[in-house]
Protein backbone atom coordinates (compact mmCIF):
# COMPACT_ATOMS: atom_id res chain seq x y z
CA UNK A 1 0.00 0.00 0.00
CA UNK A 2 1.19 3.52 -0.96
CA UNK A 3 0.28 6.29 1.00
CA UNK A 4 2.08 9.77 0.50
CA UNK A 5 1.59 12.57 3.20
CA UNK A 6 1.84 15.74 1.87
CA UNK A 7 3.18 18.32 4.89
CA UNK A 8 5.36 21.10 4.90
CA UNK A 9 8.79 19.42 4.68
CA UNK A 10 7.58 17.35 2.08
CA UNK A 11 6.60 20.74 -0.26
CA UNK A 12 9.87 21.62 0.88
CA UNK A 13 11.77 19.13 -0.34
CA UNK A 14 9.50 18.43 -3.86
CA UNK A 15 8.74 21.88 -4.88
CA UNK A 16 12.77 22.74 -5.29
CA UNK A 17 12.99 19.64 -7.46
CA UNK A 18 10.61 21.06 -9.98
CA UNK A 19 12.00 24.31 -9.91
CA UNK A 20 10.13 26.58 -7.32
CA UNK A 21 11.82 28.41 -4.65
CA UNK A 22 9.66 28.39 -1.65
CA UNK A 23 9.07 31.21 -0.07
CA UNK A 24 6.63 30.64 3.02
CA UNK A 25 4.81 27.39 3.97
CA UNK A 26 1.94 27.82 7.15
CA UNK A 27 -0.76 25.50 8.19
CA UNK A 28 -3.90 26.16 8.97
CA UNK A 29 -7.15 24.12 9.84
CA UNK A 30 -11.09 24.97 9.84
CA UNK A 31 -13.85 22.71 10.62
CA UNK A 32 -11.38 19.58 10.87
CA UNK A 33 -9.83 20.78 7.60
CA UNK A 34 -6.43 20.94 7.93
CA UNK A 35 -4.56 22.65 4.85
CA UNK A 36 -1.47 23.95 3.93
CA UNK A 37 -0.49 26.71 1.88
CA UNK A 38 3.15 27.06 0.47
CA UNK A 39 3.97 30.44 -1.46
CA UNK A 40 6.89 29.29 -4.09
CA UNK A 41 8.44 31.69 -7.05
CA UNK A 42 9.35 29.48 -10.57
CA UNK A 43 12.82 29.35 -11.09
CA UNK A 44 14.79 29.28 -14.67
CA UNK A 45 14.31 25.28 -15.18
CA UNK A 46 14.10 23.72 -18.40
CA UNK A 47 10.91 21.63 -19.05
CA UNK A 48 13.84 18.45 -19.45
CA UNK A 49 14.99 19.25 -16.03
CA UNK A 50 11.37 19.42 -14.42
CA UNK A 51 10.39 15.85 -16.32
CA UNK A 52 13.10 14.35 -14.65
CA UNK A 53 12.80 15.72 -11.54
CA UNK A 54 9.08 14.79 -11.82
CA UNK A 55 10.36 11.17 -12.80
CA UNK A 56 12.53 10.88 -9.77
CA UNK A 57 9.73 12.27 -7.72
CA UNK A 58 7.60 9.24 -8.57
CA UNK A 59 10.58 6.83 -8.11
CA UNK A 60 10.32 7.99 -4.22
CA UNK A 61 7.57 6.12 -2.88
CA UNK A 62 8.70 2.65 -4.23
CA UNK A 63 9.40 -0.51 -1.60
CA UNK A 64 11.64 -2.40 -3.83
CA UNK A 65 12.68 -3.17 -7.64
CA UNK A 66 9.38 -6.09 -8.15
CA UNK A 67 7.90 -6.56 -10.89
CA UNK A 68 4.55 -5.13 -9.14
CA UNK A 69 6.25 -2.12 -7.87
CA UNK A 70 7.95 -1.07 -11.50
CA UNK A 71 3.86 -1.39 -13.33
CA UNK A 72 3.00 0.27 -10.45
CA UNK A 73 5.16 3.81 -11.34
CA UNK A 74 4.44 3.17 -15.16
CA UNK A 75 0.55 3.78 -14.27
CA UNK A 76 1.71 6.68 -12.80
CA UNK A 77 4.33 7.66 -15.09
CA UNK A 78 1.23 7.50 -17.85
CA UNK A 79 -0.71 9.97 -15.90
CA UNK A 80 2.06 12.01 -15.47
CA UNK A 81 2.58 12.08 -18.94
CA UNK A 82 -1.44 12.44 -19.83
CA UNK A 83 -1.52 15.79 -17.37
CA UNK A 84 1.60 16.81 -19.43
CA UNK A 85 -0.19 16.62 -22.32
CA UNK A 86 -3.16 18.43 -21.38
CA UNK A 87 -1.31 20.95 -20.05
CA UNK A 88 0.62 22.13 -22.53
CA UNK A 89 -2.28 21.99 -25.02
CA UNK A 90 -1.23 18.62 -27.34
Amino acid sequence: MHLDAYDKARFRHMLPMLGFDVIEASRSEWNGIHNITVRARKTAMSKVEQLTAAQRLLDEPMIDDSITEKRLREVWQRQFEGAELLESGV
